[in-house]
């Protein structure tokens, strides 16, 4: 069982997904739930956004709306948004 980074919300996350999940926080707490970014601005792939939705809850955690060759639209689920920019909701 891998090492788990407890975070807001009741939210856990396996430590080698923190990196990942730090960066969408990022890009979350700056555009919102719904943001567009570049994926060389992301600095990923897509493949450990998947490997993130798995830990946290399924494949709607984080969605992917329209896209380009470049550019990739996600959707973050509200409960996982919250968590993202650290508020708690009781």
């Amino acid at each position: 069982m891998p090492d788990l980074v407890h975070l807001a919300n009741g939210i856990s996350i396996p430590v080698e997904m923190l990196p990942i999940w730090e960066r969408l926080a990022e890009f979350a707490t700056i555009h919102g739930p719904v943001f567009e970014a570049e994926l060389k601005q992301l600095g990923l792939n897509l493949r450990p956004i998947f490997s993130l939705n798995s830990s946290i809850g399924g494949d709607q955690a984080v969605s992917f709306g329209t896209a380009t060759p470049s550019t990739v639209q996600f959707v973050i689920r509200p409960d996982i948004y919250r968590a993202m920019i650290g508020t708690i909701n009781n």
